[in-house]
């Protein structure tokens, strides 16, 4: 009796380990986020690209600059893979899944840490942002 309950439990154990690493979350895009100063200010294009790309490389994604206004990003790790486009203009910018490895991606839902790894980055975004305005307008 015993040896039945602890098989259970271990049972039990392992398919809650295994559950755990494959909680998915509804996708988070980042969507016309806006690059503002209250000067009324803006930065120029490049500035802006430059700031998306500090970020990105700080948290560890490699970037390309597809086009002016177009980035594409990609965060590669062990067992996942992320392709994200970065578009942006003077104005706004936003972050929009691409494509992704081993991340569960069903149209609507994925891997819950593909949604960290952009709020990550699009707080990086937008430290990068305020310093760029700083610099620009002290």
């Amino acid at each position: 009796m015993k040896r039945v309950l602890s098989l259970k439990t271990l049972m039990i154990a392992g398919l809650i380990i295994t559950l755990s690493g494959c909680i998915t979350s509804p996708i988070y895009n980042v969507l016309d986020h806006p690059i503002t100063h209250e000067s009324g200010k803006v930065l120029t294009m490049e500035q802006i690209s430059k700031a998306i790309f500090e970020a990105g490389n700080l948290d560890g994604w490699t970037m390309a600059q597809v086009r002016p206004g177009k980035i594409k990003a990609t965060y590669v790790k062990p067992n996942y893979k992320a392709v994200i486009n970065i578009l942006y203009d003077q104005y706004h910018y936003s972050i929009d899944y691409a494509n992704s490895r081993n991340l569960q991606y069903d149209g609507k839902s994925i891997h819950h840490n593909y949604n960290n790894w952009i709020v990550k980055l699009s707080d990086e975004i937008r430290k990068n942002l305020t310093n760029e305005f700083i610099k620009e307008y002290k």
